[in-house]
C-alpha cells in the first residue's frame, strides 16, 4: 500500500508519499508518478496509450492519459496519477491503475460523421453491413476456444426460441435467489421519482464503452432508511442461501428508455476488470414496459421479471444480458455481492 498526502497547492513538495519507493512526486499540481519495472517495446510506428481503467472510476485519484512512443523508448516509462482531494489518500496493493493499449496513434484518417436523422438510409446501410459482417465473423470463429463471439453466436442461434418464462415464487434454484415483493410499491414509486429527478444532474453518469447508448446510472449518495434496511437484509439472505458470507456493493438505479438493452456479458468484465463482482443483485422496479427481458444464453433461459422482484445470480460466471426495451421505460437497481470488496472503487 502507499499513502499519498496532498496539501492542495501546485508545488512539487505539496505531495508526500510513504510506503513505496516506486512512486514519487515530479510535476506538482497534486500529481505523482508510478515508475514501472517493465520495458514495453512495440513495432515501428506503434505506440502505447495509457488510460484510466475503463468502467472502474476511482473517487480519490485519476490516472492521466498519455501516448508513449514505445517504438523508440529505450527505458521503462512511468504512469502519472493525479490526486482528487486534499489530505491523505491510501491506494491499496493490487489496485488497478491503468489500461495500456497498443496502436498506431499517429495514423490520420477521414471519418464520416453525420446526424442519423439527416441520413437515415446511409445509417441503415451501415447497420446492415455491420450486422452481416459480424454474423459472418461469428460463424467463422464459433469454434475458437478464445473467441468472445462464441457465446454471442450461441445466444443468437437460440434467441428466438421458446418465448418468455415468467418468474415463479420465491426460490433458490440453480444458484438463483429470487425474492418477490422485495420492495413495496411505495418504496418503488419514491425511487423511480428520485431517479427521474436526477436526470441531467451531476449524479448521472453516461457509461459508454464499446456498447452504444449504454443505460444511464443514477447514483444515490444515501438511500431511504427503509430501503437501505432491505439491502442490508439482502446480503444476509444471500449469505444464508449460498452458504458463504457476502457483502453488498453500493446499489445504483438504472434507467432503461426505449431502445436500451445490454449484450450478453460477464460482470467480471472483458479483461477481468471487476473480479469482486461475483454475484449480481438486481431489483426490478417496474414491469409496465415491453421488451427488456433478461436472457441467459448458457441456460437457454429468458425471463421477464415482475415489479418489486429481486434476483441474485452468479453474474461473473454466468453470461447474461437484457433485450432492448421496445416500449415504455424500464427501471432497476443494480448492485453486486462478493466475499471481499475492494477498498478503493467499490
Amino acid at each position: 500500500d502507499i499513502t499519498v498526502s496532498w496539501d492542495g497547492t501546485d508545488l512539487q513538495h505539496g505531495v508526500k508519499i510513504t510506503g513505496g519507493s516506486f512512486a514519487e512526486p515530479h510535476f506538482g499540481i497534486g500529481t505523482f508518478t508510478v515508475n514501472l519495472s517493465h520495458m514495453i517495446k512495440t513495432p515501428p510506428g506503434y505506440q502505447t496509450m495509457v488510460l484510466p481503467v475503463p468502467n472502474h472510476p476511482q473517487a480519490d485519484f485519476e490516472t492521466m492519459s498519455a501516448i508513449i512512443e514505445t517504438d523508440r523508448l529505450e527505458y521503462p516509462f512511468f504512469v502519472s496519477i493525479r490526486i482528487l482531494k486534499t489530505g491523505k489518500t491510501v491506494i491499496r496493493k493490487g489496485t488497478r491503475l491503468a489500461r495500456l493499449m497498443v496502436a498506431d496513434f499517429g495514423a490520420s484518417v477521414d471519418a464520416d460523421i453525420f446526424q442519423v436523422s439527416n441520413r437515415p438510409q446511409a445509417a441503415a446501410l451501415w447497420h446492415d453491413d455491420l450486422r452481416n459482417t459480424r454474423t459472418r465473423l461469428m460463424r467463422e470463429n464459433a469454434d475458437h476456444p478464445n473467441s468472445r463471439s462464441r457465446m454471442t453466436g450461441f445466444y443468437q442461434s437460440i434467441a428466438t426460441l421458446k418465448g418468455v418464462e415468467m418468474p415463479k415464487p420465491i426460490r433458490v434454484e440453480d444458484q438463483f435467489l429470487q425474492i418477490d415483493d422485495f420492495l413495496s410499491p411505495d418504496q418503488i414509486s419514491k425511487i423511480i421519482k428520485e431517479t427521474e429527478a436526477k436526470r441531467g444532474g451531476f449524479e448521472w453518469e453516461n457509461c459508454q464503452d464499446f456498447r452504444p447508448q449504454w443505460p444511464r446510472l443514477a447514483w444515490f449518495p444515501e438511500w431511504p432508511a427503509d430501503v437501505q434496511a432491505r439491502f442490508d437484509e439482502l446480503a444476509q439472505t444471500a449469505s444464508a442461501a449460498f452458504g458463504t458470507e457476502l457483502k453488498l456493493t453500493d446499489p445504483n438505479a438504472v434507467r432503461w428508455p426505449k431502445g436500451q438493452g445490454m449484450m450478453a456479458h460477464s460482470d467480471y468484465g472483458a479483461h477481468n476488470e471487476f473480479p469482486h463482482r461475483e454475484w449480481a443483485a438486481i431489483v426490478y422496479l417496474n414491469d409496465d414496459y415491453e421488451g427488456g427481458e433478461v436472457f441467459f444464453p448458457q441456460l437457454e433461459k429468458v425471463i421477464k421479471p415482475k415489479a418489486g422482484q429481486c434476483m441474485v445470480f452468479p453474474g461473473g460466471k454466468l453470461m447474461h444480458g437484457v433485450h432492448p426495451v421496445t416500449a415504455g421505460t424500464r427501471y432497476t437497481v443494480a448492485s453486486w455481492l462478493a466475499s471481499e470488496l475492494p477498498e478503493i472503487g467499490k
